[in-house]
């Protein structure tokens, strides 16, 4: 059965976890204004580089009753690299920990959000925790999130709730879990 996206988009496989070796190209979406099909490619999810692109999608998907997504990006510090390349980003302002999304859209009290997305067991590092920490204390919202609809609920809290609703976390960084969200991001409403 397919999954339905809140603003009328639905999509099958790769939001509901048969996506992956064999799934094929059969996600297709519509928009409620009736727009063309929409496909969604292919690729692992159980990875954070996976989750990240499923949530970048979703973000696309949702930019005609969120226009602000549109302005969400990847913060490109993390990754493997041979040494010369590291030491030229390093040179060029690359810090460790910072946060792999940012959304530099103001609501409420906030100056804009940050989100370090996260998948199975990971853990933030001290310098991502360090980075969360003083963004918030700077007025950002910062949040880690395990799985792209965690990160798709905290997106949507954030933009249409003023991030009101929105949780204080432990030491100040609010964890939010795939279990605990992805009722309220996938589903007819």
């Amino acid at each position: 059965m397919p999954s339905v996206l809140r603003g009328g988009w639905q999509l099958s496989h790769v939001f509901d976890g048969t996506a992956g070796k064999g799934a094929g190209r059969e996600g297709k979406g519509k928009s409620k204004a009736g727009g063309a099909g929409r496909k969604v490619r292919n690729f692992k999810r159980a990875d954070e580089s996976g989750n990240q692109e499923t949530l970048m999608q979703w973000a696309e998907l949702q930019a005609d009753r969120m226009p602000e997504l549109r302005h969400l990006y990847h913060i490109p510090n993390g990754g493997k690299r041979d040494a010369m390349t590291a030491r030229a980003m390093k040179r060029q302002g690359v810090k460790a920990g910072v946060p792999d999304l940012c959304l530099p859209v103001a609501r409420g009290r906030y100056h804009g959000l940050y989100i370090e997305l996260k998948a199975g067991k990971n853990s933030a590092t001290k310098s991502q925790m360090e980075w969360l920490g003083f963004l918030g204390r700077e007025g950002y919202y910062a949040a880690i999130c395990y799985g792209w609809r965690a990160a798709a609920w905290v997106l949507t809290e954030y933009l249409l709730y003023a991030g009101e609703r929105l949780k204080k976390g432990e030491k100040g960084i609010p964890v939010y879990a795939e279990e605990e969200t992805s009722r309220e991001v996938i589903g007819g409403a």
